[in-house]
Protein backbone atom coordinates (compact mmCIF):
# COMPACT_ATOMS: atom_id res chain seq x y z
CA UNK A 1 0.00 0.00 0.00
CA UNK A 2 1.32 3.40 -0.97
CA UNK A 3 1.98 5.46 2.16
CA UNK A 4 1.29 9.17 2.22
CA UNK A 5 4.15 10.77 4.14
CA UNK A 6 3.63 13.95 6.10
CA UNK A 7 6.16 16.49 7.33
CA UNK A 8 4.72 17.89 10.51
CA UNK A 9 6.51 21.20 11.25
CA UNK A 10 6.43 24.23 8.97
CA UNK A 11 8.69 27.06 10.02
CA UNK A 12 8.58 30.77 9.44
CA UNK A 13 12.15 31.92 9.90
CA UNK A 14 12.57 35.62 10.68
CA UNK A 15 14.77 37.63 8.36
CA UNK A 16 16.82 40.60 9.45
CA UNK A 17 14.16 42.86 7.90
CA UNK A 18 11.34 41.11 9.77
CA UNK A 19 13.30 41.29 13.01
CA UNK A 20 13.76 45.02 12.56
CA UNK A 21 10.02 45.42 11.95
CA UNK A 22 9.20 43.48 15.13
CA UNK A 23 11.32 45.73 17.33
CA UNK A 24 11.66 49.47 17.73
CA UNK A 25 14.77 51.40 18.62
CA UNK A 26 14.35 53.49 21.74
CA UNK A 27 14.97 57.10 22.48
CA UNK A 28 18.04 56.66 24.70
CA UNK A 29 17.29 59.76 26.80
CA UNK A 30 17.14 59.10 30.54
CA UNK A 31 14.41 61.74 31.03
CA UNK A 32 11.15 60.40 32.37
CA UNK A 33 12.55 57.17 33.80
CA UNK A 34 10.80 55.87 36.88
CA UNK A 35 12.50 54.74 40.08
CA UNK A 36 12.83 50.95 40.20
CA UNK A 37 9.97 50.51 42.68
CA UNK A 38 7.58 52.58 40.57
CA UNK A 39 8.60 50.74 37.40
CA UNK A 40 7.97 47.36 39.04
CA UNK A 41 4.47 48.36 40.10
CA UNK A 42 3.55 49.75 36.69
CA UNK A 43 5.08 46.93 34.69
CA UNK A 44 3.46 44.22 36.82
CA UNK A 45 0.11 45.68 35.79
CA UNK A 46 1.26 45.68 32.15
CA UNK A 47 2.45 42.07 32.12
CA UNK A 48 -0.83 41.04 33.76
CA UNK A 49 -2.74 42.86 31.01
CA UNK A 50 -0.64 41.08 28.39
CA UNK A 51 -1.45 37.68 29.94
CA UNK A 52 2.19 36.83 30.65
CA UNK A 53 3.36 34.46 33.36
CA UNK A 54 5.79 36.85 34.99
CA UNK A 55 6.34 38.02 38.54
CA UNK A 56 8.37 41.17 37.99
CA UNK A 57 11.56 41.23 40.06
CA UNK A 58 13.25 44.13 38.30
CA UNK A 59 12.10 46.73 35.82
CA UNK A 60 13.14 49.96 34.23
CA UNK A 61 11.25 52.56 32.21
CA UNK A 62 13.01 53.35 28.94
CA UNK A 63 11.16 56.42 27.77
CA UNK A 64 9.10 56.57 24.58
CA UNK A 65 9.72 55.24 21.10
CA UNK A 66 9.30 57.23 17.87
CA UNK A 67 5.57 56.49 17.88
CA UNK A 68 5.12 57.87 21.38
CA UNK A 69 4.56 54.51 23.06
CA UNK A 70 6.05 54.05 26.53
CA UNK A 71 8.60 51.23 26.75
CA UNK A 72 9.88 49.17 29.63
CA UNK A 73 12.17 46.23 30.25
CA UNK A 74 11.20 43.69 32.90
CA UNK A 75 12.96 40.72 34.50
CA UNK A 76 10.76 37.85 35.66
CA UNK A 77 11.15 35.48 38.57
CA UNK A 78 10.25 32.61 36.19
CA UNK A 79 13.11 33.26 33.76
CA UNK A 80 14.21 35.83 31.20
CA UNK A 81 11.97 38.85 30.80
CA UNK A 82 10.51 41.06 28.13
CA UNK A 83 10.65 44.42 26.41
CA UNK A 84 7.17 45.92 26.87
CA UNK A 85 5.59 48.44 24.51
CA UNK A 86 2.58 50.12 26.09
CA UNK A 87 0.35 51.69 23.45
CA UNK A 88 -3.35 51.04 22.93
CA UNK A 89 -2.52 47.52 24.08
CA UNK A 90 0.57 45.89 25.55
CA UNK A 91 3.10 44.29 23.17
CA UNK A 92 5.67 41.98 24.80
CA UNK A 93 8.94 41.14 23.04
CA UNK A 94 10.77 38.11 24.44
CA UNK A 95 14.35 38.89 25.49
CA UNK A 96 15.65 35.68 23.92
CA UNK A 97 14.06 36.59 20.58
CA UNK A 98 15.45 40.12 20.75
CA UNK A 99 18.95 38.87 21.53
CA UNK A 100 18.86 36.37 18.66
CA UNK A 101 17.74 39.15 16.30
CA UNK A 102 20.64 41.28 17.51
CA UNK A 103 23.13 38.50 16.79
CA UNK A 104 21.77 38.06 13.26
CA UNK A 105 21.65 41.75 12.38
CA UNK A 106 24.90 42.82 14.00
CA UNK A 107 25.44 44.89 17.09
CA UNK A 108 25.67 48.15 15.16
CA UNK A 109 22.12 47.76 13.83
CA UNK A 110 20.63 46.60 17.12
CA UNK A 111 21.51 49.39 19.56
CA UNK A 112 18.63 49.79 22.01
CA UNK A 113 16.85 46.59 20.98
CA UNK A 114 18.19 43.73 23.09
CA UNK A 115 17.42 43.45 26.80
CA UNK A 116 19.97 44.95 29.15
CA UNK A 117 18.89 44.20 32.74
CA UNK A 118 21.41 41.92 34.52
CA UNK A 119 18.71 39.30 35.20
CA UNK A 120 18.05 39.06 31.46
CA UNK A 121 21.62 38.19 30.49
CA UNK A 122 21.96 34.55 31.65
CA UNK A 123 20.56 32.80 28.59
CA UNK A 124 22.16 29.45 29.44
CA UNK A 125 19.80 29.00 32.39
CA UNK A 126 16.75 29.51 30.18
CA UNK A 127 17.94 27.15 27.45
CA UNK A 128 18.70 24.46 30.04
CA UNK A 129 15.25 24.93 31.59
CA UNK A 130 13.29 24.71 28.33
CA UNK A 131 15.34 21.69 27.23
CA UNK A 132 14.52 19.95 30.51
CA UNK A 133 10.83 20.82 30.17
CA UNK A 134 10.83 19.43 26.61
CA UNK A 135 12.36 16.14 27.78
CA UNK A 136 15.75 16.60 26.11
CA UNK A 137 18.03 14.77 28.52
CA UNK A 138 21.52 16.15 27.93
CA UNK A 139 24.00 18.67 29.29
CA UNK A 140 23.01 21.85 27.44
CA UNK A 141 25.96 23.91 26.24
CA UNK A 142 24.35 26.22 23.66
CA UNK A 143 21.05 27.46 22.32
CA UNK A 144 19.34 30.03 20.18
CA UNK A 145 15.91 31.15 19.02
CA UNK A 146 15.36 29.86 15.48
CA UNK A 147 12.08 31.55 14.68
CA UNK A 148 8.34 31.06 15.07
CA UNK A 149 6.01 28.34 13.86
CA UNK A 150 2.78 29.04 11.97
CA UNK A 151 0.97 28.79 15.30
CA UNK A 152 3.09 31.61 16.73
CA UNK A 153 5.16 29.42 19.05
CA UNK A 154 8.82 30.19 19.62
CA UNK A 155 11.18 27.54 18.22
CA UNK A 156 14.51 27.03 19.98
CA UNK A 157 17.56 25.10 18.89
CA UNK A 158 19.29 23.40 21.79
CA UNK A 159 22.90 22.21 21.62
CA UNK A 160 24.21 19.46 23.87
CA UNK A 161 27.75 18.68 25.03
CA UNK A 162 29.06 15.64 23.12
CA UNK A 163 25.59 14.54 21.98
CA UNK A 164 22.87 15.50 19.54
CA UNK A 165 20.64 18.48 20.19
CA UNK A 166 17.22 19.25 18.73
CA UNK A 167 14.71 21.92 17.81
CA UNK A 168 11.98 22.34 20.40
CA UNK A 169 8.74 24.29 20.46
CA UNK A 170 5.98 24.61 23.02
CA UNK A 171 2.85 23.28 21.35
CA UNK A 172 -0.01 24.22 23.70
CA UNK A 173 0.58 22.70 27.12
CA UNK A 174 3.28 20.36 25.79
CA UNK A 175 6.64 20.66 24.09
CA UNK A 176 7.26 19.33 20.58
CA UNK A 177 10.79 18.09 19.88
CA UNK A 178 12.23 17.67 16.36
CA UNK A 179 15.49 15.77 15.98
CA UNK A 180 18.21 17.17 13.74
CA UNK A 181 17.75 14.48 11.06
CA UNK A 182 14.17 15.68 10.58
CA UNK A 183 15.31 19.31 10.64
CA UNK A 184 17.79 18.55 7.85
CA UNK A 185 15.13 16.75 5.77
CA UNK A 186 12.95 19.87 5.99
CA UNK A 187 15.71 21.96 4.41
CA UNK A 188 17.01 23.56 7.60
CA UNK A 189 19.95 22.65 9.83
CA UNK A 190 21.11 22.25 13.40
CA UNK A 191 24.13 24.50 13.90
CA UNK A 192 25.04 22.99 17.28
CA UNK A 193 24.87 19.28 16.32
CA UNK A 194 27.52 17.56 14.22
CA UNK A 195 26.81 14.77 11.73
CA UNK A 196 28.62 12.31 13.99
CA UNK A 197 26.48 13.33 16.98
CA UNK A 198 23.25 12.95 14.98
CA UNK A 199 24.38 9.52 13.74
CA UNK A 200 25.28 8.37 17.25
CA UNK A 201 21.93 9.56 18.61
CA UNK A 202 20.09 7.60 15.93
CA UNK A 203 22.12 4.46 16.60
CA UNK A 204 21.18 4.77 20.26
CA UNK A 205 17.51 4.50 19.34
CA UNK A 206 17.99 1.09 17.73
CA UNK A 207 17.74 -2.11 19.77
CA UNK A 208 20.83 -4.30 19.77
CA UNK A 209 20.97 -6.28 16.54
CA UNK A 210 18.10 -4.37 14.92
CA UNK A 211 20.17 -4.01 11.74
CA UNK A 212 22.40 -7.12 11.63
CA UNK A 213 25.95 -6.75 10.31
CA UNK A 214 25.51 -3.02 9.75
CA UNK A 215 27.75 -0.20 10.87
CA UNK A 216 25.63 2.89 10.00
CA UNK A 217 27.55 5.55 8.09
CA UNK A 218 24.65 7.77 6.96
CA UNK A 219 21.06 8.28 8.05
CA UNK A 220 18.30 10.38 6.54
CA UNK A 221 14.72 11.03 7.58
CA UNK A 222 12.32 9.92 4.83
CA UNK A 223 8.99 11.10 6.21
CA UNK A 224 6.12 9.80 8.30
CA UNK A 225 2.74 8.17 7.98
CA UNK A 226 0.04 8.30 10.67
CA UNK A 227 1.50 5.12 12.18
CA UNK A 228 5.27 5.46 11.81
CA UNK A 229 8.32 7.61 11.04
CA UNK A 230 10.85 6.23 8.57
CA UNK A 231 14.64 6.65 8.43
CA UNK A 232 16.93 5.28 5.75
CA UNK A 233 20.21 3.84 7.02
CA UNK A 234 23.31 3.26 4.89
CA UNK A 235 25.72 0.60 6.17
CA UNK A 236 29.49 0.59 5.78
CA UNK A 237 29.05 -2.41 3.47
CA UNK A 238 27.10 -0.25 1.02
CA UNK A 239 23.81 -1.97 1.76
CA UNK A 240 20.86 -0.06 3.13
CA UNK A 241 17.65 -0.50 5.05
CA UNK A 242 14.75 1.50 6.45
CA UNK A 243 14.03 1.65 10.18
CA UNK A 244 10.46 2.41 11.26
CA UNK A 245 9.59 4.04 14.60
CA UNK A 246 6.18 4.39 16.25
CA UNK A 247 4.76 7.89 16.94
CA UNK A 248 6.02 7.60 20.55
CA UNK A 249 9.57 6.99 19.25
CA UNK A 250 9.68 3.25 19.94
CA UNK A 251 11.43 1.08 17.35
CA UNK A 252 8.95 -0.89 15.19
CA UNK A 253 10.65 -2.80 12.41
CA UNK A 254 13.38 -3.01 9.81
CA UNK A 255 12.49 -2.88 6.12
CA UNK A 256 15.08 -3.90 3.55
CA UNK A 257 15.53 -1.42 0.72
CA UNK A 258 14.05 -3.63 -2.04
CA UNK A 259 10.83 -3.76 0.01
CA UNK A 260 10.81 -0.01 0.78
CA UNK A 261 10.21 1.31 -2.74
CA UNK A 262 6.78 2.72 -1.85
CA UNK A 263 7.96 4.54 1.28
CA UNK A 264 8.55 8.14 0.27
CA UNK A 265 11.08 8.23 -2.54
CA UNK A 266 12.53 4.85 -1.58
CA UNK A 267 16.14 4.22 -0.61
CA UNK A 268 18.45 6.89 -1.99
CA UNK A 269 21.67 6.63 0.01
CA UNK A 270 22.67 3.19 -1.28
CA UNK A 271 21.81 4.21 -4.84
CA UNK A 272 24.17 7.20 -4.58
CA UNK A 273 27.10 4.97 -3.65
CA UNK A 274 26.52 2.97 -6.86
CA UNK A 275 27.10 6.03 -9.03
CA UNK A 276 30.72 6.25 -10.13
CA UNK A 277 32.63 9.25 -11.48
CA UNK A 278 31.69 10.54 -14.92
Amino acid sequence: MLLTLIFGLTLLLPTAEAASQDTRDLNRSTRGRLPDSGARLETQALVDRAGLTCRVVNAIALGRDVEGNRQFEVACEEGLGYRLIAGTGVEALDCLVLTSAERRDGVGQAVGRACRLPENQDFSVVFARVAREAGLACRVDSGTVVGRSQDGGTIYEIGCADSAGAWIERAGPRWQMTDCLVVAAQGNGCRFTTTAEALAAFAGRLPTGAIPDCAPTQVRFMGRSPSAAYYEVLCASGEGAVAAFAPDGAYQELIRCPDARLIGDGCQLAARTDVGPD
